[in-house]
């Protein structure tokens, strides 16, 4: 939250990418929307989700959003995770896992 709320005071873009099935009818989007605002995540640039139907891997399917955002002319400085699924695939300059010692899932 420290470097989020540093990003935005410095007019850095943030985008979230989530592996959440975006499922409209359900409230997948609203809740995760709302979830990060709750514990202080107020603004960002995009909130990505996984289309419903999707068949990608996490791995395929978070770095061709990362370079879906790339294409739209933004340079992602840094891609922080905490699933090394996360981080695979490039398309950031830096990448950084952070320690969940709770789960961990495939690519």
């Amino acid at each position: 939250l420290k470097l989020y709320k540093w990003a935005i005071a410095n007019n850095v873009q943030v985008n979230f990418i989530t592996g959440r099935v975006d499922n409209d009818g359900g409230g997948f989007r609203a809740n995760t929307s709302d979830n990060l605002k709750l514990v202080g995540y107020t603004t960002w640039s995009s909130l990505v989700m996984k289309p419903q139907g999707s068949t990608l891997g996490t791995t395929a399917y978070k770095s061709g959003a990362r370079a879906k955002i790339e294409r739209g002319g933004v340079d992602l400085i840094a891609n922080i995770g905490d699933q090394e699924s996360d981080l695979d695939g490039g398309h950031a300059d830096r990448a950084f896992k952070y320690p969940n010692p709770y789960y961990i899932i495939g690519g």
